[in-house]
């Protein structure tokens, strides 16, 4: 597991306690349904009980994630193991990628992190609450890599 840090010490403390939480409810979860599978399936019922939402809601703050070397909104936390290696493989430095339905900006952020700036990434997001997240993250990770727009493919 790779530990991700809040941009102030409060937000790394909240993160603390909501994982402290969702680990608890997976636990009772457990307990009552007999097995980890069955134990998701219930707690999945509950969505607003995960980690980035329940007790406090992680979504709006910034946490650093030491595997990407990038700052990101607390949306991304649910996203951390979602490009395995065999896709982030394909791309080399040098090269122009697109990121359709940027959202966050999330893949963007960690591809031009992983090869130092060195990549161009076109990042479209039409829906306006997401694209202003794609512009929070670009701009407090300097990401000069990042070409954004407010279109739909």
């Amino acid at each position: 597991m790779h530990f991700w840090h809040g941009y102030r010490p409060q937000d790394t403390l909240v993160y603390i306690i909501n994982r402290l939480f969702s680990k608890a409810l997976t636990a009772l979860g457990i307990l009552l349904k007999g097995s980890y599978s069955a134990a998701q399936k219930w707690r999945d019922k509950y969505s607003k009980w995960g980690t980035t939402l329940f007790p406090f809601d992680l979504t709006s703050r910034l946490y650093y994630a030491t595997k990407y070397k990038c700052w990101l909104d607390g949306q991304a936390l649910i996203w951390s193991s979602d490009y395995p290696d065999s896709w982030l493989g394909k791309l080399q430095p040098e090269t122009t990628g697109i990121d359709a339905g940027a959202h966050r900006g999330y893949f963007s952020l960690t591809m031009g992190r992983r090869f130092n700036g060195q990549i161009k990434i076109i990042a479209l997001e039409p829906e306006p609450k997401s694209y202003l997240g794609l512009l929070r993250n670009i701009s407090f990770n300097k990401a000069t890599w990042v070409v954004h727009l407010p279109f739909a493919v």
